[in-house]
């Protein structure tokens, strides 16, 4: 992408890196620094979940994160795994739309996979789940203020959930993009507006093109998606 490489990354409301794209992208990797210097500077990154390398208990997978995140083999496969909150006062869960579990109501197939399973202090868990009679895993999505701006690693199948045209993964992933601007907002101003759901989105993940995520009252956001390969964004394998 000749945006990651030389372009202007302030243009972009938020970017977002698909699944595996840190497994497969060459070019990722080599502008990782680029990308933590937009979140510094008041950006919103959200990073989807990658393989573990370095063997089968997993491996570091060098900067895909502004800190250390430990890549796993975690997974809770039940699409109805309760959910719960570490950090419910994070603003993440909060604006512009509140978070209830009631958003994680008619997923399909699974909660999440390959959840990391260390994680820099710096982090924290958003969300915790896990499948019955398993311990809770609380790395499936993490959060980090960087600089002025939001960091957001999540495991969690968004790619699968927003085709599916699922209302609560359309009003969590709108929080995601927001992250950044949200958490500037001063006491006293109100946050951005709340999400009406688009095609846009889901157009989006699932051609892995750049797009433009609209909030309701008219409001757009300018997103840059880098993809990953196809067959996981097929298949998530």
């Amino acid at each position: 992408s000749q945006d990651l490489a030389r372009g202007d990354l302030s243009k972009f409301d938020a970017i977002v890196t698909g699944v595996r794209a840190w497994n497969t992208r060459a070019d990722l990797r080599a502008n990782y620094q680029r990308l933590f210097d937009y979140v510094n500077n008041g950006g919103t990154m959200v990073v989807q979940y990658n393989v573990a390398e370095g063997g089968p208990t997993g491996g570091p997978l060098e900067h895909i994160g502004p800190y250390p995140i430990r890549t796993g083999r975690d997974r809770v496969t039940v699409e109805e795994a309760p959910i719960t909150f570490p950090n419910p006062t994070l603003k993440l869960l909060h604006a512009p739309n509140e978070i209830t579990q009631a958003d994680f109501d008619g997923w399909i197939q699974e909660r999440g996979l390959n959840f990391p399973d260390q994680w820099d202090s710096k982090y924290q868990s958003v969300l915790q789940s896990n499948d019955p009679g398993e311990d809770p895993l609380k790395g499936g999505m993490l959060y980090t203020q960087y600089g002025k701006g939001a960091y957001i690693f999540s495991a969690y199948d968004w790619f699968r959930e927003l085709p599916a045209g699922v209302p609560g993964a359309y009003r969590f992933f709108a929080n995601m993009l927001s992250a950044g601007k949200v958490q500037q907002t001063r006491p006293n101003e109100s946050p951005p507006r709340r999400h009406r759901r688009t095609a846009s989105v889901s157009q989006a993940l699932a051609q892995r093109l750049p797009f433009r995520h609209r909030l309701s009252g008219g409001s757009d956001h300018a997103v840059l998606y880098l993809h990953g390969g196809l067959s996981s964004m097929r298949h998530g394998a």
